[in-house]
């Protein structure tokens, strides 16, 4: 019955957006933009790595205002950045997404241009709220839906694009919101993401190297017994104190690590592990990240907030590439298993158990690529 509701969701988005696509153009340019949305309510890596494209927008239109709608834990990490002006959040209650607050119904309405840097229900639905004269990105493309290998058009309503301008499913997604941009005519030399140094205190005087356990993607979690391997290995090959986070409900995999490693402590407080939530601890989690000697994390948000704070990172791939979603900074290293079968985005994977494309990355990979940028 879900997935029903869902794909009813996904054609009547569909045709709304194609109805959208049909009003009349105006003329081409941004001339008279004052105010730019961008909608981005997947993960906190997918708004990290939009950051780029409000950069590049900012340069082309310095007065501009930049509000950007996301989630509430987004909105947790871009409050930091100089480039965005509001911030819009769509909180959840009762774990449903919760309406968007009345207060910035106004400030939406007074918006000229929306921008969807990506393709999701969400998004979509979201960009049907903003009535703004103009709106452009991935507005009707639900081939995300179960299948990787696709390319992605970029759309407009209501502005003539600069020709024909579409997103590989093999670049970058800092290329997917940046791809909008040149669509519209606006360059796009920025293509890392960047966070300002956050203003928050050191966590502790020891040097430290942050594991950040966690991924809410199942099939890209990298098997506890190597974390607590790891664990070891930088305490004593490395002399860095070892301090382990994770995100909500992912406390029995912590355990699992502590019983293969007793010297691990899986804790909230002063021990080697630190817990970390959403909200409102993800401050904490940013003021980890922003002192830590180095950050080893999966393909997920810590590693793509450590990679905009510039700080040494090593992301581990496997249903993933680094290619399309690994740190582009000159200060990251990544360590990828690659199978025939990859990319495949499966939060689950097909293959018996212990064959998985994460289990082949092994703790001495991971521990050389640590050394590079230590």
């Amino acid at each position: 019955m879900r997935d029903l509701v869902k794909n009813a969701l996904v054609h009547w988005l569909y045709v709304q957006q194609g109805l959208r696509l049909r009003q009349p153009k105006r003329s081409s340019g941004l001339l008279g933009i004052r105010r730019v949305v961008f909608v981005e309510l997947l993960g906190i890596g997918d708004a990290v790595c939009t950051l780029p494209a409000v950069t590049n927008l900012k340069a082309a239109l310095p007065d501009c205002e930049v509000g950007f709608l996301c989630t509430q834990a987004s909105a947790e990490v871009l409050r930091f950045s100089d480039r965005i002006d509001r911030l819009l959040v769509c909180g959840r209650h009762k774990n449903r997404m919760s309406l968007l607050d009345t207060a910035f119904i106004p400030w939406l309405d007074a918006t000229d241009l929306c921008i969807v840097p990506s393709w999701s229900v969400k998004n979509s639905l979201c960009s049907l709220l903003v009535r703004g004269r103009l709106c452009a990105g991935y507005l009707r493309d639900p081939s995300y839906r179960g299948l990787y290998y696709n390319d992605y058009v970029v759309e407009a309503a209501g502005l003539h694009l600069n020709g024909s301008t579409v997103y590989r499913w093999n670049e970058h997604v800092v290329d997917r919101a940046n791809r909008v941009l040149e669509a519209l005519g606006i360059p796009t030399p920025e293509k890392v993401p960047f966070l300002p140094p956050v203003p928050l205190p050191r966590p502790c005087p020891e040097r430290y190297a942050l594991l950040c356990v966690g991924a809410v993607w199942e099939g890209r979690r990298w098997p506890p017994n190597r974390w607590a391997e790891l664990a070891g290995r930088i305490q004593a090959d490395l002399h860095l104190k070892p301090v382990l986070v994770w995100g909500p409900g992912e406390e029995e995999y912590a355990r699992a690590m502590a019983r293969e490693n007793p010297s691990v402590s899986c804790g909230a407080g002063p021990g080697n592990a630190v817990q970390w939530h959403t909200s409102p601890r993800l401050t904490e989690l940013l003021r980890l990240i922003q002192h830590a000697d180095v950050v080893v994390a999966h393909d997920s948000g810590p590693m793509h907030i450590s990679s905009a704070l510039r700080r040494p990172t090593v992301g581990l791939f496997g249903p993933n590439l680094p290619e399309i979603c690994g740190p582009r900074h000159d200060r990251a290293q990544t360590v990828c298993a690659r199978f025939g079968c990859s990319p495949c985005l499966q939060n689950h994977c097909l293959r018996p158990q212990g064959q998985h494309c994460m289990d082949a990355i092994t703790v001495d990979e991971v521990l050389d690529a640590v050394r590079r940028i230590t």
